[in-house]
């Protein structure tokens, strides 16, 4: 401070970070952002006790589209914590209190590959063309683009790739190893450092493929969702799960200490709680995506 010209002489009293507002307790919000007590109300932003920019922008787009659509009669917009990360934000604030401003982190979503940004159009665009939120014709747009990721994906694995030279030469000719055994061509798209586009043009050359060879966004979406499949269907089957799971009862004489895999804080959390069912126990403070795993691990040992 006092390397400062005009500050040689100056004493710090006080170091601190002094940001303060008022806020409400969110918990009083419904998932539309709408007050519990006063009718057609929505709230967003800091007075939600959120910190951040994208944090007030995100519940802006959710309470504007909600209280359009209250006043137009259109159905409401709910996002849950598989629709994207603003419905993380949302369940967070609405069924926990916190100590202190909430920020979005992605660590707080149990589902990251699910949740990709180029996956947005496709998770979200049929819900925002039905509230007047996207027009039609961005609305078949995605559809298509959708439709023509999947056709390729099913296309690619039904090619079949053997230990041959015609399929060797095809293959070097892009810059690919050859089949050393026989695959698809979808695993061979799922190679790491293998360009998808490469893989269509020795398909084509061979006479494998006639649908021709998508280009920019497409291009990148399919690259990304046949890369990461085996890994995304993981997720979307533990995310099905967990839906359906959620309104599964728990033992309310359940002693948590005793499960495994279950962190000490999340037992101590849980024994206090006492919750009723796994959605319960998924919005107390202090458990962890990895815990209702455990738990749920547990509860299927149990019943089976």
């Amino acid at each position: 401070m006092r390397s400062i010209r005009g500050l040689e002489q100056a004493r710090i009293t006080r170091y601190g970070y002094a940001v303060e507002y008022d806020a409400l307790d969110a918990t009083e919000l419904l998932q539309t952002l709408e007050t519990r007590k006063v009718d057609g109300l929505f709230m967003a932003g800091q007075v939600n006790g959120t910190s951040g920019y994208e944090e007030a922008a995100g519940q802006g787009l959710i309470a504007g589209a909600n209280a359009a659509a209250k006043s137009l009669g259109k159905p409401e917009l709910i996002l849950t914590r598989t629709d994207g990360y603003i419905g993380v934000m949302i369940d967070d604030l609405t069924s926990q209190q916190f100590t202190e401003p909430y920020r979005m982190l992605t660590s707080r979503a149990e589902y990251r590959l699910i949740l990709r940004s180029d996956t947005a159009d496709a998770r979200l665009a049929e819900r925002a063309q039905t509230l007047a939120l996207i027009s039609q014709e961005r609305r078949d747009s995605v559809a298509k683009e959708q439709l023509a990721i999947r056709r390729l994906q099913d296309g690619l694995s039904q090619i079949w790739l053997g230990d041959n030279e015609r399929h060797a030469a095809a293959l070097r000719l892009q810059g690919l190893e050859p089949a050393n055994r026989s695959m698809t061509a979808l695993d061979l798209a799922r190679r790491p450092h293998v360009a998808l586009d490469a893989v269509l043009r020795a398909m084509v050359a061979l006479g494998f493929w006639q649908e021709g060879i998508p280009t920019g966004l497409t291009l990148d979406r399919a690259q990304t969702a046949i890369a990461y499949s085996a890994f995304i269907d993981k997720e979307e089957r533990e995310a099905e799960r967990h839906r359906k799971a959620a309104t599964d009862r728990l033992d309310p004489d359940m002693d948590y200490a005793s499960v495994r895999g279950l962190r000490i804080e999340a037992q101590q959390k849980l024994n206090t709680v006492r919750p009723l069912n796994i959605g319960q126990a998924q919005r107390t403070p202090g458990v962890t995506p990895g815990d209702i795993s455990a738990l749920l691990v547990h509860v299927s040992r149990n019943s089976s």
